[in-house]
């Protein structure tokens, strides 16, 4: 397991978050999906909130040894899903309207 200090945005200031991601390299799925799996829970789960910001892809793909291209991939199924949203010259926030459209489960 891999914890990633992150800044977050200005919703809840400028605390630091740990992004606590494991990724399994012999896992079926592809690494995007684990990713994009985990990183979701942690929104859903309410560890992100609305408004926080996430490591660039450079960032996250260094801190996780991963490629950038499966960092962006990842990103890019979570803002089509609307969890994330881009921040240009940034790694990306969650969805600040967020509370209203997945509700915890």
């Amino acid at each position: 397991m891999v914890h990633l200090a992150v800044h977050t945005g200005p919703v809840r200031g400028s605390l630091v978050i740990d992004l606590p991601l494991s990724l399994d390299r012999q896992d079926a799925r592809r690494l995007p999906v684990q990713l994009a799996d985990q990183i979701r829970l942690l929104i859903t789960s309410g560890h992100l909130r609305p408004g926080d910001q996430l490591p660039s892809s450079r960032q996250l793909a260094i801190g996780l040894e991963l490629s950038r291209g499966s960092v962006m991939a990842c990103y890019d199924q979570l803002q089509a899903e609307g969890y994330l949203v881009a921040a240009h010259g940034s790694g990306p926030a969650v969805n600040p309207p967020l509370d209203g459209l997945h509700p915890a489960p």
